[in-house]
């Protein structure tokens, strides 16, 4: 038996949408009052938005994209622009999760909790 790419494409994209159905129930329990009332298809919306931006940073791995997503509803999406956040995100010698680690580190310092 062989699998064709079509079929492990089909795979990627059911496993993709479970995994983004998990994340945007965890964000919307983590933020109920900003998007409690936001339809889920918008919501799906902003997470997939919010996953190929962290991929440009290099941040793939799925806690790390659940902070990073987590930093986009408390800051904005703008956050990846903020002083605090450009020189991590924008560092070539860290990988995500060091990049993530140091955003949660300026964030706790500030007095937020992630």
């Amino acid at each position: 038996m062989q699998i064709r790419e079509d079929h492990l494409d089909a795979f990627r994209s059911q496993l993709l949408h479970t995994v983004d159905l998990a994340m945007a129930n965890y964000i919307r329990r983590r933020f109920p009052t900003e998007l409690g009332r936001i339809a889920e298809s918008d919501l799906l919306e902003l997470i997939a938005a919010r996953r190929v931006a962290a991929r440009q940073y290099g941040i793939e791995r799925e806690d790390n994209v659940a902070t990073f997503v987590d930093l986009s509803v408390m800051y904005g999406e703008s956050f990846v622009d903020a002083e605090w956040a450009r020189p991590i995100l924008d560092c070539t010698s860290l990988h995500g999760p060091d990049k993530i680690a140091l955003l949660r580190a300026r964030v706790e310092e500030s007095g937020a909790s992630l």
